[in-house]
């Protein structure tokens, strides 16, 4: 099923040049309204429409209708005008100059991003669009064009109404870049919290080890069977918690809190330590990480004003070093450990897992300061 993203906004406001734009950033089909007129119907006049009836019902365009709702259905086709392919792409963008007022082709959009642009931007990009590629354009043409603007045509570019009605506005007076950046985060932030919400994080049971191990196995990643084992013995002892991350029905990844931890800083103020994060390959950038790190930092904080940990030093530990400072970890100050033993100046050791620098949290009230 594909994800329509719907760009309306008043002629001259960049719906066009951005639904292109978006199209060839994220290689996806696009739609264009205009595409479909010589086969639809809609208002010969304009401002006749506007008032009489203003009834956004009234531009009838089934083809496209039809095109929308296959596309949301996962369906390949070909376009009734052009003839190109069109396929169902992970998102499809939707030239849609009326937004949600056109409620045949809205329906089918997930989401509806209004480009804001003043008025007297989009006359002018009009006046470029149209009159530049003339030839035999002369200035009378032009001033008559504005006259028109002036005296009859511009109530019919307020878009407050489609602007009121879609799910969110970007400043249109933007450059194409500044409004493509913009929308790539909305869309990566909208895909993240998607799959957050898809995540079901609980506490791991003595039936999920054998499909833990297999999980793992199936990704070249060897976890024993005993580790496992001795992780639920010492949750049914009191002396850690573990949490194993679903997404939909699978396993993706687990976590434990160790109320003891190895490392002296910690143990001797009694800081519980998060250990053995580990999220499956397919399910990471996705929230996994951060659902499983929130679980053990909600247990902790019942019981400690600090949380800690350890992370390892060499690269393949890069996007975990970058989660916890994301969640507000800082290191303890002491340095690294080899083993859990402080390293010494001029030191020589072999960089392993085994080579770590600890980092902690402080929790104040139902808030998170970092560092100890």
């Amino acid at each position: 099923m594909a994800t329509i993203i719907g760009i309306c906004g008043i002629s001259g406001a960049g719906t066009t040049t951005t639904t292109k734009a978006l199209a060839q950033v994220f290689k996806a089909t696009a739609l264009y309204w205009d595409d479909f007129d010589e086969i639809s119907k809609g208002p010969d006049d304009y401002v006749a429409w506007f008032h009489k009836s203003g009834d956004y019902a009234d531009w009838q365009y089934p083809s496209l209708v039809q095109t929308l709702k296959e596309l949301k259905s996962g369906h390949t086709l070909k376009h009734p005008v052009t003839g190109k392919i069109l396929v169902a792409t992970p998102y499809v963008f939707f030239d849609s100059p009326l937004g949600r007022m056109h409620t045949a082709t809205a329906q089918f959009v997930d989401l509806m991003i209004h480009l804001d642009t003043s008025m007297d931007v989009a006359l002018c990009r009009r006046l470029v669009r149209d009159y530049q590629p003339k030839t035999d354009a002369t200035a009378t043409d032009i001033l008559l064009e504005l006259n028109w603007y002036l005296n009859i045509t511009r109530p019919l570019f307020d878009a407050t109404d489609i602007k009121k009605a879609a799910d969110m506005a970007i400043d249109g007076n933007r450059s194409i870049e500044d409004i493509i950046n913009h929308i790539m985060k909305t869309l990566e932030n909208r895909h993240a919290q998607e799959h957050q919400n898809m995540i079901n994080i609980r506490e791991l049971h003595h039936n999920d080890i054998d499909t833990l191990v297999d999980s793992f196995a199936n990704h070249n990643w060897e976890k024993p069977k005993s580790l496992f084992e001795s992780y639920v013995m010492e949750q049914q002892d009191g002396k850690r918690q573990a949490w194993v991350a679903f997404v939909g029905q699978e396993i993706a990844g687990y976590v434990t809190l160790s109320w003891h931890s190895h490392y002296q800083p910690f143990a001797t103020h009694n800081i519980p330590e998060i250990m053995d994060l580990n999220v499956l390959p397919p399910f990471r950038c996705r929230g996994v990480g951060t659902s499983l790190l929130a679980a053990a930092e909600e247990a902790a904080r019942e019981k400690s004003s600090i949380i800690g940990l350890g992370v390892g030093l060499y690269d393949g530990y890069g996007d975990a070093q970058k989660l916890y400072v994301k969640r507000g970890y800082i290191p303890d100050g002491n340095g690294p450990t080899y083993n859990y033993v402080p390293l010494s100046y001029g030191q020589s050791i072999m960089v392993d897992d085994d080579l770590v620098l600890w980092f902690t949290k402080t929790f104040i009230g139902n808030t998170i300061a970092r560092g100890m």
